[in-house]
C-alpha cells in the first residue's frame, strides 16, 4: 500500500503550529495603532480619581503578541512609561497579560485567564491573585490586594480596561479604569 503525502499541517513543527494565527491573534491585530486614553485611579472605593490622558502604541511582536506603550498625552501630567502585552497561549488555552508601570514601580503585574474563551462582548477577564499597593500618602504601606481585570475588546477603535481591586476584609470595587479611542491606524 502506497503511503500517502503528508499533510501541509503534519509537516510543521510542533512550534509552528503553536505560532499560527488563530481567531484571537487576529482580533489582537485589529487593535493595532494609536490611541488616545484616559486613565482614571480611584485608591480607595469612593474616592475622588486621580485622571491621567495619554497616547497608546500599538503593534504585535511576532504576529503573537499585542504589545502596548503608554506615554503621558502632554504637560501637566508627569512623565511616565506603561508597558504591557497581552496574548492568548494556545497550549495552555489562555489569555496572559504582562505589564510594567513606572508610575507605580512595585512589580511586573501577570495576570491570567481561567478560561480560554471570550465573555459577552469580547471580554477578556484576568486574574492577578495578590498583589502588594505601595501606599497613596507619605508611607510605603505595602498593603496586599487581589486583582480582577476585564478588557473589552470588541470594537477596534473604542474598548475599555477596568481592573477591580479587592483589599483585606472589603468588596471589591473599580479602581483603574482606562478608556482607549483609536487616533491613527
Amino acid at each position: 500500500m502506497a503511503r500517502m503525502p503528508p499533510d501541509a499541517d503534519d509537516a510543521r513543527t510542533a512550534i509552528e503550529k503553536l505560532k499560527a494565527p488563530s481567531a484571537e491573534t487576529e482580533l489582537l491585530q485589529a487593535l493595532c495603532g494609536t490611541f488616545a486614553v484616559k486613565s482614571r485611579l480611584w485608591p480607595a472605593a469612593g474616592a475622588e480619581p486621580m485622571v491621567t490622558t495619554a497616547v497608546a502604541r500599538r503593534r504585535m511582536i511576532d504576529g503573537m503578541y499585542l504589545e502596548e506603550v503608554m506615554e503621558p498625552a502632554a504637560a501637566p501630567d508627569p512623565p511616565f512609561n506603561r508597558i504591557c502585552y497581552l496574548g492568548f497561549n494556545p497550549l495552555g488555552r489562555r489569555w496572559e497579560y504582562v505589564s510594567l508601570d513606572s508610575r507605580i514601580p512595585v512589580q511586573l503585574m501577570y495576570e491570567l485567564s481561567v478560561e480560554p474563551t471570550l465573555g459577552e462582548g469580547s471580554t477578556v477577564t484576568l486574574y492577578l491573585p495578590s498583589f502588594s499597593l505601595p501606599g497613596w500618602g507619605t508611607e510605603v504601606t505595602g498593603e496586599s490586594a487581589r486583582q480582577r481585570r476585564e478588557i473589552a475588546l470588541g470594537d477596534p477603535d473604542r474598548q475599555a480596561m477596568r481592573q477591580y481591586w479587592t483589599l483585606p476584609a472589603a468588596p471589591e470595587y473599580l479602581a483603574v479604569e482606562y478608556s482607549y479611542e483609536r487616533l491613527e491606524q
